[in-house]
């Protein structure tokens, strides 16, 4: 039994007894929870935590509690917390995460939303991957000719641009075929 392990067991205890009551305090379990990849009682906490008002509904809460239940694969239970992360944070970094757990469940139009959104909110660390998915969500919808003004803004990027040239291929075969 390691110290990390000491650690986590001694929280869990102050949890149930109640002695947990600041923010810092569940959120530093919730994190423990995940590192011990524990994704359920990190979920819980902070889910009860947030209701209650102990935890307060900022951008990074309600990201760690969406990757709570991401961890724990339970994808539409985390749209919501994502989705509110999303609207409260500084840049558009979290929609693009919302729209991968919106492509990981197919829904390419919920996917194509958050993806605009976060281009148009801006300060994206990989603003070719945006681009990037936007014109795979496109292409799943059929509106082509859209996604290949994504894969070519994607294409400009270096770090999404052998992707970006792929894609454009079949999007221009599918655009071609619509004309004949």
């Amino acid at each position: 039994f390691g110290e990390e392990e000491k650690a986590l067991a001694m929280l869990e205890l102050a949890y149930q007894l109640d002695y947990l009551n600041k923010e810092r305090e569940l959120t530093q379990l919730t994190q423990r929870y995940l590192y011990h990849e524990l994704p359920w009682p990190a979920a819980k906490i902070m889910a009860k935590a947030l209701e209650d008002g102990t935890v307060e509904t900022t951008s990074k809460n309600l990201e760690l509690y969406a990757n709570s239940l991401l961890h724990a694969r339970e994808y539409t239970e985390a749209i919501v917390p994502l989705a509110e992360a999303a609207d409260l944070a500084e840049d558009g970094d979290l929609y693009v995460r919302l729209a991968q757990v919106h492509l990981e469940i197919e829904d390419w139009r919920k996917a194509r939303k958050a993806l605009e959104s976060a281009i148009e909110k801006g300060g994206l660390r990989d603003r070719g991957s945006a681009q990037l998915l936007l014109g795979v969500s496109n292409y799943n919808e059929e509106r082509f000719k859209s996604a290949r003004i994504a894969f070519l803004a994607a294409a400009e990027e270096e770090k999404s641009a052998d992707s970006a040239r792929k894609w454009l291929k079949h999007v221009n075969r599918a655009i071609n075929s619509q004309d004949n």
